[in-house]
């Protein structure tokens, strides 16, 4: 499949003790709830280099020194909320020549590159593609 004119955008929070997955938090505890979230995220990192795209890695706040991912444009998210903050980085991609793209968060471990490329796959024919989440987000 060609994934030509096609990317990723990864939107994923500062790994920050007591601001990642503080719902699960409440019961693990901060410093689990961390230990879990650097899981997911690199489980969602390790799916999307499976597929041979442009990936852009917005992080919520800040990118530090010590983030280096080679097969990524890192980049920050820009806007009051996060409808706004996936509108603009879908326009930067849009306006950047880009014809589909597919934004996904960093904790579903039910993830896997099938799924996204059956995405791009659907995206030829529809101009929306959303995927289930059984978790409510």
């Amino acid at each position: 499949m060609s994934l030509y004119n096609s990317a990723i955008i990864i939107f994923q929070k500062n790994a920050q003790k007591g601001r990642v997955k503080t719902r699960l938090a409440a019961t693990i505890g901060d410093e689990e709830a961390l230990k879990v979230y650097r899981l997911l995220t690199e489980y969602t990192h390790q799916v999307c280099l499976e597929l041979d795209c442009p990936k852009f890695l917005y992080f919520s706040d800040f990118i530090t020194d010590s983030e280096s991912r080679d097969h990524y444009e890192l980049r920050v998210q820009d806007g009051k909320d996060l409808g706004e903050r996936m509108k603009n980085a879908f326009e930067a991609l849009f306006e950047a020549g880009y014809e589909k793209i597919l934004i996904l968060g960093t904790d579903c471990a039910e993830l896997d590159a099938t799924i996204l490329k059956k995405a791009f796959k659907d995206l030829k024919n529809e101009e929306v593609v959303i995927g289930p989440a059984r978790d409510g987000g």
